[in-house]
C-alpha cells in the first residue's frame, strides 16, 4: 500500500512538474484600502487582490487614468515593482494623465524607457506631484514629448539634464501649467529635430530663468504662444534662435 502511495506522489509531482508555467504579462492593479496604483511584470496577476488592468499598446489611453473633465482623484500612490524592471515598452503615453490626487511615484527607476517613442501626456495633469525623479529614464527613441508635463502644477523643479532629446519632433504644449516651475535646465536639450514648440512654456507664470541659448530652431515651423503669460521671466535670450 505504501510503496501504491509512493508510486501516486512522484506521478503527481512530475505531473505538476511537466505544466507550463504562466507566461510573464505587464499589468497594473489598483488597491484601493492604500490608494495605490503598482506596476507589475510576472505570472501572479490572478492571485493579487485588487482592481487589474490591461497595459495599453500602440499608443491606447489607460484604463486606470482620467480625463480633463473627469480626473482619476482615487489614485494618490503608484509604485513600479522590481519585476517591471523586465519590461519594455514602447508607449508610455498618458500612463499618469489626469491622476489629479497622485502624489508620489516609487521606484520608477523600475521602469525601463529604452524602446519608448512616445511620451505625450505621460504625466498631464498631475497637478498634486511636487516632486518627480526622472534621472533613469532613456530616452534616446522619443520622438514625441508633446503635453508630458501639461498642467503639473504643483511641480517647482525639474531635473532633466539626463534626457536624450536627439530624436525628438515635438515638444508641443510640453510644460504649459507648469504653474509653480521655478527653474528649469534644459541645456542638455538637443532640438535640431524639433518641428513644433507651440505653448511649450505657456503659463508657466513662476519661471524666472530660462537658458534657452543652446536651443536649435532651424527645422522649428511652430513656436506659437511659446512663452505665453511667463510673467515671472526677468530675462530671455533667444539670440540663437533661427526663426
Amino acid at each position: 500500500m505504501k510503496k501504491h502511495l509512493l508510486s501516486l506522489l512522484v506521478a503527481l509531482v512530475a505531473t505538476a512538474s511537466s505544466l507550463p508555467m504562466a507566461a510573464q504579462e505587464a499589468y497594473a492593479v489598483f488597491t484601493e484600502a492604500n490608494s495605490t496604483l503598482t506596476f507589475y511584470y510576472d505570472n501572479l496577476r490572478s492571485t493579487r487582490p485588487g482592481t487589474k488592468y490591461d497595459m495599453p499598446t500602440k499608443g491606447a489611453i489607460p484604463g486606470w487614468t482620467g480625463t480633463y473633465t473627469a480626473p482619476q482623484e482615487k489614485i494618490k500612490h503608484a509604485v513600479f515593482d522590481v519585476s517591471f524592471a523586465d519590461y519594455r515598452p514602447m508607449f508610455t503615453c498618458s500612463w499618469f494623465e489626469q491622476c489629479a490626487k497622485l502624489q508620489d511615484i516609487k521606484d520608477i527607476r523600475n521602469l525601463n524607457t529604452e524602446n519608448v517613442i512616445n511620451m505625450t501626456y505621460m504625466f498631464s495633469g498631475c497637478s498634486s506631484l511636487t516632486s518627480l525623479d526622472l534621472t533613469n529614464f532613456n530616452t534616446a527613441n522619443v520622438t514625441n514629448m508633446g503635453s508630458m508635463f501639461f498642467n503639473c502644477s504643483s511641480l517647482e523643479s525639474l531635473n532633466l539634464n539626463n534626457f536624450n532629446t536627439e530624436k525628438v519632433t515635438s515638444m508641443k504644449y510640453m510644460f504649459v501649467s507648469c504653474s509653480s516651475l521655478i527653474s528649469i535646465d534644459l541645456t542638455s536639450f538637443n532640438t535640431a529635430n524639433v518641428t513644433d514648440m507651440c505653448d511649450m512654456f505657456d503659463n508657466c507664470c513662476s519661471l524666472k530663468s530660462l537658458d534657452l541659448t543652446n536651443f536649435n530652431t532651424e527645422k522649428v515651423t511652430d513656436m506659437g504662444s511659446m512663452f505665453d503669460n511667463c510673467s515671472s521671466l526677468a530675462s530671455l535670450n533667444l539670440t540663437n534662435f533661427n526663426t
